[in-house]
């Protein structure tokens, strides 16, 4: 026998009603649903429910730009004087040289060491402005730029990883940020002589960027103003020899015995650089 439709819905509706009973008497109770969904109240909007939101930590943008034009002009201040007083001192020898070769060769007799005499007036203002500047570069300038370049690669290259790797953007933002902060403080850190490495290299090919930076730093700028400071050194004892003998024989080989010591501590210096490398 078919019943009607409309005692046929009663069950349908008595179920209804009881639920609805059910959840007037006990309003605390909530449904499962309820239970596993995770409150979002007080969390800002686009952020993970219960994460904390992304902070951006980074310096504001031109901040490193600003800070390595900041550094070139400390440069410049370290440098320059140097460059004015070698400049000044050269020129104002080179022209009294001639008074000086009149001079020696009425009180010595000897062309030869008077050339020497007069040659020693500009070789060693020459070789000790030369000295000072680049001494100056090698101890402080060369340093601080290593250690900036050093600090980006590893910095950039953990950022790539991370971007590599599938990271979140938030997270690929985040170490952005952090490797930007760190490049800034390397870029303001003060120079100084033996200055503290930056550099925070964690996997082999960071390690192999941060040695690539110091021996291209090495071979680059170190070994060749080692030379020029070995070179005009060796020019001075070699008319240092010629004013005190006036034997051009025995200033040749003063200036190339000192020649030879500078080259061989250059190559030492390169060979440290190369084999000295930092391991992870």
């Amino acid at each position: 026998m078919e019943w009607p439709k409309s005692i046929r819905a009663l069950p349908i509706v008595a179920i209804l009603v009881a639920s609805a009973a059910a959840a007037l008497s006990n309003p605390a109770q909530t449904t499962a649903a309820e239970i596993s969904r995770p409150s979002t109240v007080g969390v800002e909007p686009g952020s993970a429910a219960g994460l904390e939101p992304r902070q951006a930590a980074g310096p504001p943008p031109g901040a490193i730009l600003l800070g390595i034009a900041k550094n070139q002009w400390s440069y410049c201040v370290l440098l320059c004087p140097p460059m004015i007083e070698f400049a000044f001192n050269v020129t104002t020898a080179t022209l009294n040289a001639p008074e000086v070769y009149d001079r020696a060769l009425a009180e010595t007799g000897s062309e030869s060491r008077a050339r020497g005499i007069a040659l020693t007036t500009v070789t060693g203002p020459a070789s000790d402005g030369i000295d000072k500047m680049f001494s100056l570069d090698i101890a402080l300038v060369v340093p601080k730029v290593k250690n900036v370049m050093g600090v980006t690669a590893v910095e950039m290259m953990t950022v790539a990883d991370l971007a590599l790797s599938g990271d979140t953007p938030d997270e690929v933002g985040a170490a952005y940020d952090t490797g930007r902060t760190r490049i800034l403080e390397a870029v303001e850190t003060p120079m100084m002589y033996n200055p503290p490495d930056l550099r925070q290299p964690d996997t082999r090919l960071q390690y192999a960027a941060v040695n690539a930076v110091d021996i291209g730093w090495t071979a680059g700028y170190v070994v060749p103003e080692m030379m020029m400071i070995g070179g005009a050194a060796s020019v001075d004892k070699a008319a240092d020899a010629l004013a005190a003998t006036g034997d051009p024989a025995q200033a040749r080989d003063a200036g190339l015995a000192s020649l030879n010591q500078v080259i061989h501590e250059a190559g030492l210096v390169l060979r440290d650089s190369i084999t000295n490398r930092r391991q992870p």
